[in-house]
């Protein structure tokens, strides 16, 4: 996955990567690719579909986050840690089960 983000990047080819969180389905394609991959974007006005392209209607997401009260324990305490001064940047995540079908 790495050496084909490097080789992209090396080769000025624009791509999109998709991380799954424990990296075991990763996505690294061509932005020119993702259309034939069913993969369609718009960022910031850069699009890979036309205007009269079909696209799925309705996407149904299903999700199974941790509960809160768990998330806020872990929250308070990288806060506190910060206010200890032990961190200055923290990225706070969790793997959460992602179910869709369109």
């Amino acid at each position: 996955m790495l050496e084909k983000m490097n080789d992209y990047a090396r080769r000025n080819i624009p791509f999109l990567f998709i991380l799954d969180f424990e990296l075991n389905q990763p996505v690294v394609i061509p932005l020119n690719m993702a259309a034939a991959q069913g993969i369609y974007f718009n960022i910031k006005g850069v699009c890979n579909y036309l205007a009269t392209t079909q696209l799925p209607t309705w996407i149904n997401w299903r999700t199974q986050p941790m509960p809160f009260e768990q998330y806020e324990k872990a929250f308070c305490y990288v806060k506190q840690q910060l206010n200890y001064g032990n961190s200055f940047l923290v990225n706070l995540t969790f793997p959460t089960k992602v179910e869709t079908k369109f």
